[in-house]
C-alpha cells in the first residue's frame, strides 16, 4: 500500500474506468516518487456529514452512485478498489459526487472467482 508510482498507476486507470459524469470521482495524480505522491486537491465533505446533512434525494443519488461504482469495478472493470471505507470515501462539496481516496490496494479477480459472484 506504500508503493506510491503504483498507487498513481491506479489513478489513472481509476480516473479512466469512471467518467466525471458517473457520480464518481478520482483525484488526478501529478508526480509520484517512492516517497511522495502529489495528486489534485478536491472540494469535499465527510460521508457521514453529507449524508447527515444532505437530503433523502441527494443521499438516495449517493447510494446508487456507490453501488453503480462498486459493481462496475467488479464485473465491467475487473479493477477494484480495495480499501473502500468511509475515511476513503468523501463527498463534494454540492453532494452531487463521491470522491474515492487512497487507491493504493487493488485486486482483480480469476474469471471463475467473478462467475462465482
Amino acid at each position: 500500500q506504500l508503493d506510491l508510482p503504483v498507487e498513481r498507476g491506479n489513478l489513472h486507470k481509476f480516473r479512466a474506468n469512471f467518467s466525471p459524469e458517473s457520480g464518481v470521482i478520482f483525484p488526478l495524480p501529478f508526480l509520484s516518487t517512492p516517497d511522495i505522491l502529489i495528486e489534485s486537491f478536491e472540494e469535499s465533505v465527510l460521508l457521514s456529514d453529507a449524508v447527515s446533512t444532505g437530503s433523502v434525494e441527494a443521499n438516495k443519488r449517493l447510494a446508487r452512485a456507490g453501488i453503480r461504482m462498486f459493481l462496475k469495478m467488479v464485473f465491467e472493470d475487473n479493477f477494484i478498489h480495495g480499501d473502500l471505507h468511509p475515511g476513503n470515501m468523501l463527498v463534494s462539496r454540492d453532494h452531487s459526487k463521491l470522491v474515492v481516496l487512497d487507491a493504493g490496494m487493488t485486486i482483480s479477480l480469476q474469471p471463475e472467482q467473478q462467475r462465482m459472484l
